[in-house]
């Protein structure tokens, strides 16, 4: 479990997060509201979070030899030819995290999906729970994933590639697609070497009717593992807490009330 981003609100509204929590802790003095992500008790209310949990206290080939068959021959075929640079960058610098930054905001911006998080990376390299892992070919960075590690856990909250951002070049696609194979297989093993019991893939939709999603899912159920379902969601611990939880809780239906009728 980890605790971060202790922060005020409007009213002194007292507020933090907790990551990976095994169940709802019912008090927590001087806090009003606590933000639970990816905890394992369901409380109502919650989203549910589906992610995929690889088990990194098996032999690493073991690891291997549960992925699937295209999976496990591209690591397989990479391991062989060994020309992919694999780095993992246990503490960041701030030049590094720019790197990451402006290379994870730049795949973001093209596939669509949300910036990096600047307050979460800022929290969590403040108690040494963020890691970078990359793979570069020819001095040219192919993906990097962004990690938070939890004492036995290492959950990957980045991932991206240059392949759209190289849509002339058919053939850095399709390395790109086989180097994230490798890096995610590379940093396994890393995290398994030191001490960590589950690596997990970070959510899995679940939505057949979801083209893209499914095939992000099926990527990731390439690695074998298990499905697990966590939560999310805000408990309040004072009755300012609740009030405050209500008030979020309406104002998000009235949204999603308005935006269903204009659709």
């Amino acid at each position: 479990m980890m605790e971060i981003n202790q922060r005020k609100r409007l009213f002194f509204i007292r507020l933090k997060d907790n990551y990976f929590a095994p169940s709802i802790k019912k008090e927590d003095p001087g806090y009003d509201v606590v933000y639970y992500f990816h905890c394992k008790e369901y409380r109502e209310k919650s989203q549910i979070f589906n992610t995929l949990f690889i088990d990194l206290t098996r032999e690493k080939e073991d690891i291997l030899s549960s992925f699937d068959r295209t999976t496990k021959q591209v690591v397989r075929k990479m391991i062989r030819e060994n020309f992919l640079v694999l780095e993992m960058i246990e503490n960041p610098n701030k030049s590094e995290l720019e790197e990451f930054r402006t290379f994870f905001n730049d795949f973001a911006y093209r596939k669509k999906i949300r910036p990096c998080d600047d307050t979460l990376i800022e929290n969590l390299i403040k108690i040494s729970s963020f890691k970078i892992s990359k793979v570069s070919f020819n001095g040219q960075v192919l993906c990097m994933f962004g990690f938070i590690t939890d004492k036995e856990r290492v959950c990957v909250q980045y991932e991206s590639s240059i392949r759209f951002s190289c849509n002339d070049c058919p053939e850095t696609i399709k390395l790109s697609g086989k180097a994230s194979k490798m890096l995610e297989y590379f940093s396994m093993i890393y995290f398994k070497d030191k001490g960590f019991k589950t690596y997990d893939l970070c959510g899995l939709t679940l939505n057949p009717d979801n083209k893209e999603m499914e095939n992000i899912d099926r990527r990731k159920k390439g690695f074998g593992g298990t499905i697990v379902k966590e939560y999310n969601f805000m408990y309040p611990l004072t009755l300012k807490g609740k009030i405050f939880v209500w008030m979020k809780h309406f104002h998000c239906s009235i949204y999603k009330s308005f935006f269903l009728k204009r659709s």
